[in-house]
């Protein structure tokens, strides 16, 4: 029997590694929606393409 586990995420955050040479960046926000997830994933897109 297996049951999935959830984490609520409360608040946003940011976070950042760097391994063999490659930048990985995180960004995670609470949303309650679809719709919010859609718009925070959108505006991190056009943030991020702005700096490449």
């Amino acid at each position: 029997m297996s049951e999935k586990e959830f984490r609520i995420i409360y608040k946003g955050a940011t976070g950042e590694i760097e391994e063999k040479k490659s930048r990985f960046i995180a960004h995670i926000a609470p949303v309650t929606s679809e719709e919010e997830a859609v718009q925070f994933i959108n505006g991190k897109k056009r943030i991020l393409g702005r700096q490449t």
